[in-house]
């Protein structure tokens, strides 16, 4: 009996490389949100983003969705 194929090699279907935020609310200096954030999502994985209030879950699936655009990315 001959062996199973191999799976194919799994492609991203998300993936973020340097993906850096920062808020400027009025003040001379900038507060940075997130800070060069790497992941990447595989076909069939599931994620839960687990942090702190104010640690900027909603910003970063806010990029995700596009519905916010970082200055320096790449998607």
């Amino acid at each position: 009996m001959a062996d199973p194929p191999a799976p194919p090699t799994a492609q991203p279907v998300l993936r973020l490389d340097a993906v850096t935020r920062s808020n400027n609310i009025g003040l001379p200096s900038q507060t940075g949100v997130l800070h060069a954030v790497d992941m990447q999502l595989l076909r069939g994985e599931f994620l839960a983003l687990m942090a702190p209030s104010g640690s900027g879950k909603s910003t970063l699936l806010n990029l995700v969705g596009l519905l916010d655009r970082p200055p320096r990315a790449a998607f």
